[in-house]
């Protein structure tokens, strides 16, 4: 004959939900020593604070304003042989922007620019205004200009 006990745990076991029984299992299943655990915590606490690093690093560089790259050249001032010159270059925003070249409105492909600059003999002062609703951006690039000698 069944005891007391062994009918309410019945009655108990056919009652309770699936899950109940489930996670009962797995924790039978699950017996992983002392440090396997704490490195399987360990491992899923640095992919949460990877994660959220990248989204705020993501969010950071979405609400920075926009970056102005001279592609002619890697420095600020710049040698030319030639009147007029090129000037090119990208803004990186991720939206749209619009630029000034020393006032004046130049028109963007995408986020490239390409502006044809007359030169004086010396130095060319051209000051690039990137501009969008996250901000702005001046940058200064000096052109030194010196005629080639025929």
């Amino acid at each position: 004959m069944f005891s007391v006990f062994e009918k309410i745990k019945f009655v108990i076991e056919s009652k309770s939900p699936q899950w109940v029984h489930a996670r009962a299992e797995r924790k039978k299943k699950n017996n992983d020593s002392r440090p396997v655990r704490i490195f399987k915590k360990i491992i899923k606490t640095l992919v949460i604070l990877f994660s959220l690093l990248f989204i705020l690093g993501l969010s950071v560089s979405y609400f920075a304003p926009p970056g102005i790259e001279v592609t002619n050249s890697a420095e600020k001032l710049i040698h030319a042989e030639n009147s007029p010159y090129m000037l090119q270059g990208r803004i990186s925003s991720g939206i749209e922007s619009n630029l000034k070249v020393n006032g004046k409105s130049v028109e963007l492909v995408g986020d490239d620019f390409a502006i044809s600059v007359d030169l004086k003999e010396g130095g060319n002062r051209f000051v690039l205004e990137a501009a969008n609703e996250r901000g702005v951006t001046k940058e200064i690039y000096v052109i030194h200009y010196t005629p080639q000698e025929r």
